[in-house]
């Protein structure tokens, strides 16, 4: 068992756990245990979370919260803005702030973070909670509490509280940890698939722009994407790009020491490869029944495409693909991209390149 990490943790390959540090941090912890560059980063436990979280006026708002109907999708943003000034009206209690000083990044000389949740419930195999959780990218130290109480309010937002209830998942215990990573300055990020998912198991796909990956992410850029054959892919994307080779070899000995393909994020900083996430590729169909509660009464002469779904979402679905919906076309978006998507959600506009 690793020892308790309190209510701040540097990300140090010493086994921080899934209940603590969440998905993100937990999983960024095994990357550092691997050996693997991964930008400074610290993490703000679940123990932070609810240590906040005690707080009667956030208590009785969480209450409320659990018990209560879901807004209807007009009301979402009024709602959302209604748990956000609720959070943003707590200061975070001293001990955290005392812990963020001591085991918290180092923002000196201008550096910056970007504060990400980790939920402790974020992802399985059958319900991916992918673009429905807050980031903020460029958060300096006099804005990071800030920044930290309103990743926390995305928890009880009501997209991801709808969602919690169509998939059934229990929000008695529900917690959130938060990824304080350095922000980066890179030429190149991107995606890597060590298993196409939308094609052969023995291809990998990678996406790739320039800049920061939340351009991919957000639906701004459109990424080079090429399909590559495992046993030439090292050499093959070597020739685009040196360090592209990097990247597919890198991702495959990840892939390697854990054992399952791998979804992982990465970015070039300097000509320095990090990697900023990774998780299991979740690609397993997932039984609905016979009402996934989106349906509605059809004739029999209707007709049925996926002709608007493809134009909208084409390619695989990428990270926080909800990011590239507006607030008021993202309820309807993914009611049909969570139900089609068979767990993890990602996608990328346009089409692979695919290297034989």
């Amino acid at each position: 068992m690793s020892a308790d990490p309190g209510l701040v943790a540097r990300v140090d390959g010493n086994g921080l756990t899934n209940e603590d540090a969440g998905g993100k941090g937990s999983s960024l912890d095994v990357l550092v245990s691997l050996g693997a560059a991964v930008p400074e980063t610290s993490i703000v436990t679940t123990g932070a979370y609810r240590l906040f979280a005690a707080d009667p006026s956030i208590a009785a708002l969480l209450a409320e919260l659990r018990s209560g109907e879901l807004p209807p999708p007009q009301e979402h943003e009024r709602e959302q803005q209604r748990v956000d000034a609720a959070f943003l009206a707590v200061e975070l209690p001293k001990p955290i702030l005392e812990a963020l000083t001591e085991f918290g990044p180092s923002l000196g000389d201008g550096a910056t973070v970007a504060v990400r949740s980790s939920a402790a419930a974020e992802d399985t195999a059958s319900a991916s909670f992918a673009g429905q959780y807050r980031s903020i990218l460029g958060v300096g130290p006099d804005d990071l509490s800030r920044a930290v109480r309103l990743v926390w309010a995305s928890l009880w937002h009501p997209a991801p509280r709808s969602y919690r209830r169509f998939r059934n998942v229990p929000e008695d215990d529900l917690s959130m940890a938060v990824v304080l990573m350095h922000m980066l300055d890179p030429s190149h990020a991107g995606v890597i698939f060590t298993s196409d998912p939308g094609g052969s198991p023995d291809h990998l796909r990678i996406e790739i722009v320039e800049g920061l990956g939340e351009a991919l992410v957000s639906g701004e850029a459109t990424p080079d994407a090429f399909v590559v054959p495992h046993d030439e892919s090292v050499d093959r994307l070597a020739a685009v790009e040196p360090v592209f080779g990097e990247v597919v070899a890198e991702a495959l000995r990840v892939e390697r020491e854990l054992g399952v393909p791998q979804d992982i994020e990465w970015a070039v900083d300097d000509g320095q490869l990090y990697l900023v996430q990774a998780r299991p590729i979740t690609t397993e169909s997932v039984d609905l029944g016979s009402d996934d509660g989106f349906d509605i009464g059809a004739g029999p002469s209707a007709r049925f495409t996926t002709a608007g779904i493809g134009e909208s979402l084409p390619g695989v679905v990428p990270p926080l693909g909800g990011a590239i919906t507006a607030s008021g076309t993202s309820s309807i978006v993914w009611a049909v991209v969570l139900t089609a998507s068979r767990g993890r959600t990602r996608s990328s506009a346009g089409s692979a390149v695919v290297l034989p």
